[in-house]
C-alpha cells in the first residue's frame, strides 16, 4: 500500500508484505541526489522550537516512523505484528550514518544508488512498473554500448 493517509495531517510512503516470509515493512524515502542523510540533527533555533532538521535520523524517527498518528495507522493495517522500519536515501554523509539509524532508533538506511546498481545488475524484464521499465531501457543501453565498444576493439 502507498501513500496511506493518517490521522493529523501524516502520510505513510509505502507499507508492504513480502509474500512468501510475511515479513512486513513500514517503508519511508527521501528520493533526491542532493540530498545526504545526517546521524547528527542540527536543531532549528527558528521560535525557539528545538525540531530536528530534515535531513538528520531522528527527523525521520520523530516524525516519519515513531509520530503517535503513524502508528496508530499501522496498528490498524499490521496490528500488532513486528515490522521492519526502512528509510530509503539516495545517499547519507558518512558511512556513520547506516549502523547510528539501526542503533538509536531501529530504523535500516537502504540507499537508492545500490538498490539501482542492484536491479541493473540483475536485469528486469517485461515489468510494467515505470522505474524498472526505464532500469530495463537503461540496462539494455548499456549492453548495446558494450558490445559497440567490444566489436570496435576486434
Amino acid at each position: 500500500m502507498t501513500n496511506i493517509k493518517c490521522n493529523g495531517n501524516k502520510e505513510i510512503d509505502l507499507l508492504a508484505i513480502e509474500p512468501k516470509s510475511m515479513k512486513k515493512y513500514h517503508v519511508e524515502s527521501r528520493g533526491s541526489t542532493i540530498f545526504r542523510l545526517k546521524s547528527e540533527d542540527i536543531f532549528s533555533n527558528r521560535l525557539g522550537s528545538g525540531i530536528p532538521l530534515r535531513d538528520g535520523i531522528a527527523f525521520f524517527h520523530n516524525s516519519k516512523f515513531n509520530h503517535e498518528k503513524i502508528k496508530e495507522k499501522i496498528l490498524e493495517i499490521f496490528g500488532n505484528e513486528t515490522y521492519e522500519k526502512v528509510l530509503v536515501v539516495y545517499d547519507v554523509k558518512d558511512d556513520s550514518v547506516i549502523p547510528t539509524a539501526d542503533k538509536l532508533f531501529g530504523i535500516k538506511v537502504w540507499l537508492l544508488k545500490n538498490l539501482l546498481a542492484e536491479l541493473m545488475k540483475k536485469g528486469v524484464s517485461g515489468s510494467r512498473d515505470d522505474v524498472l521499465r526505464l532500469a530495463e531501457f537503461f540496462n539494455r543501453y548499456m549492453q548495446d554500448a558494450e558490445s559497440k565498444k567490444t566489436n570496435l576493439l576486434k
